[in-house]
């Protein structure tokens, strides 16, 4: 990227050096900056502790074209291009420091790059040495962030590096700027420091509250953190750069659960250069007195050039004003060779409320436990500002009571643990469907799923019934019958020849999932199981139907064998032998007359 070289430049500070005879230190900064190109600059040489008096100054300036200079106390001046140089003065041992004053235009330079600004100083006995500063700028990262309720804010991390030391007296609460929705705008408070003294790396926690005060709907949007300019600076004083440092997404929904997403993008592996993996961090804040268990984050098909494969993160268990960080990969397919960042991706998080209002520790089981956390708030108020009681307040009426108790007592010995899940049987009719019989039997299959135990014994059940997609495959099985939350069925049928992206090239099986909800305490359990599906008649697995398939069919009815092909390749009809009903049904789907 190109930039005027003037906000590189305006960072510079020069080290103090002390070279091979004379003893003196230099200095340059900017003493007035521009919405221009053009910057004053001072020139300091410091030698007070030199051994040599200072006869020449010169310095050269890359991507700038020096203008003028002023003279001082008698020294006179060159300007050349980028370079100037006093001469005939001198600065005396005992010198303090002088001042050479000048002025430069910036042109346009690459900010990616690290500008060397070379200062040489020569001595009256003739010695000389030039002088090429530190310019390398720490470096600023996001590392970890986390929400709360009380107080409600998001505090986070960022470490800065250096080749050399982090000065942190730099560090203080003007340095990350947040942005979100709403025109929300303010500064991070500063929190504290890793270490409290110079050096590298160094990690500073920051802070900022959550608009209006609490964390609700209305702060659902996308929020940005972002990098201040000329406010964290090495111990020479290079500032770190002004950058977008995370940008992070906040939803809400009706029962009052809160998510930060955030990208952190640690793997891109590309399969077959379009199919890439992501990983990131998801954390939940539950800022209600409920709790809620099976909370899933799902992201979901964006727009245009990604599609959304597989995205799946659960956490089994979120008690009152609590958060809950679990990391997952989301699998996306793209059309172009460089995957676009996900931060606007559409996504949605689904939960169930807890159906043990009595676990209050979330273990999955209401015991002595928990009845020890119930004692130990007994007569309790205001419970939503001590973080609910630590779930107590069964009744969320603020305080906990009688009323409590009652509700406690009706789960008591109640379980949604592990050994509670119910166990289902899935099956399938069959193990293949065909593209190319439309509308006939071998085209669909037929998933059935029964309870076969649950240990909560529940009255009703709900279902959802999902596909899960090989990488090489796009268009999913359409359903033709059941599949729906009440459906313990799901009838659903191939892709026709015109959708070739149902099929799999690479022999990996589709699978249906279905998972299943008890309605009265809330327990679950899921199975899936796979299938095929083909073109049939397509022995060869090329994806067509053509006279060599018809060949291999005809050489196993001779032979009883055709090279790698088998029995189950050219069985066309399932009867167990290969003649020629076989034959003739390659015949028909070869020449489009199979019904």
């Amino acid at each position: 990227m190109k930039t005027w070289a003037i906000f590189i430049v305006s960072m510079i500070l020069l080290s103090s050096v002390a070279f091979a005879v004379p003893n003196a230190q230099v200095e340059l900064t900017p003493i007035s900056l521009y919405e221009s190109n053009t910057i004053d600059f001072n020139l300091s040489v410091n030698n007070f502790l030199g051994n040599e008096i200072v006869k020449k100054i010169e310095i050269l300036l890359p991507g700038f074209s020096v203008l003028n200079a002023t003279e001082f106390f008698g020294w006179n001046h060159v300007i050349s291009d980028n370079k100037v140089s006093w001469t005939e003065g001198t600065i005396e041992t005992n010198m303090w420091k002088a001042i050479f004053p000048f002025k430069a235009k910036a042109g346009l330079v690459d900010s990616d790059e690290q500008i060397s600004v070379p200062v040489t100083l020569s001595s009256d006995t003739g010695d000389a040495i030039t002088i090429i500063p530190d310019m390398v700028r720490p470096q600023a990262r996001f590392v970890s962030g986390n929400i709360t309720s009380v107080p409600a804010v998001y505090t986070f991390g960022v470490t800065f590096s250096d080749n050399k030391a982090v000065d942190i007296s730099s560090l203080d609460s003007n340095d990350i700027r947040v942005t979100g929705p709403n025109d929300f705008e303010e500064l991070a408070s500063f929190v504290e420091v890793d270490v409290n003294s110079d050096g590298t790396p160094r990690t500073a926690r920051y802070r900022f509250a959550a608009p209006g005060g609490n964390w609700d709907k209305a702060d659902n949007g996308s929020y940005t953190l972002w990098m201040r300019p000329n406010q964290v600076s090495d111990s020479v004083g290079n500032f770190a750069v002004s950058e977008m440092l995370k940008p992070f997404a906040v939803s809400g929904n009706s029962e009052g659960i809160f998510v930060l997403e955030s990208y952190n993008l640690i793997s891109q592996t590309p399969v077959g250069g379009v199919v890439f993996d992501y990983t990131y961090t998801v954390t939940l804040y539950n800022s209600s007195c409920a709790s809620f268990s099976n909370l899933r984050f799902e992201l979901l098909d964006t727009p245009a050039n990604i599609t959304i494969i597989e995205s799946e993160v659960n956490l089994p268990y979120i008690g009152p004003m609590e958060s809950a960080t679990s990391e997952g990969t989301v699998t996306v397919r793209i059309d172009r060779s460089v995957p676009t960042n996900l931060y606007n991706a559409p996504w949605r998080v689904t939960f169930e409320r807890e159906k043990l209002p009595g676990d209050l520790n979330g273990d999955g089981f209401v015991n002595e436990q928990d009845l020890d956390i119930l004692s130990s708030h007994w007569l309790e108020t205001l419970c939503r500002d001590s973080n609910c009681c630590e779930g107590a307040d069964v009744d969320r009426s603020s305080s906990v009571d009688f009323d409590d108790f009652a509700k406690f007592a009706e789960y008591w010995r109640f379980s949604t643990s592990e050994n509670s899940q119910i166990s289902l049987s899935l099956t399938l009719d069959k193990i293949w469907m065909y593209q190319n019989l439309p509308g006939a039997t071998g085209s669909k299959l037929a998933a059935n799923v029964s309870i076969a135990a649950d240990p909560m014994k529940n009255s009703s059940y709900t279902y959802e019934w999902k596909f899960i997609l090989p990488s090489d495959v796009s268009v999913a099985p359409s359903i033709t019958g059941g599949g729906g939350v009440t459906d313990a069925f799901c009838t659903f049928a191939a892709s026709d020849c015109t959708q070739p992206g149902g099929l799999s090239d690479s022999g990996v099986p589709i699978k249906i999932r279905v998972t299943v909800k008890g309605n009265d305490y809330g327990n679950m359990g899921s199975a899936e199981t796979g299938f095929g599906t083909a073109l049939l008649g397509d022995i060869n697995n090329d994806c067509v139907v053509n006279i060599a398939d018809r060949s291999i069919i005809n050489a196993f009815w001779k032979n009883g064998s055709a090279g790698p092909y088998l029995l189950r390749d050219c069985d066309l009809n399932c009867d167990g032998i290969v003649n020629v009903a076989d034959r003739s049904i390659e015949d028909a789907i070869y020449q489009g007359t199979l019904g």
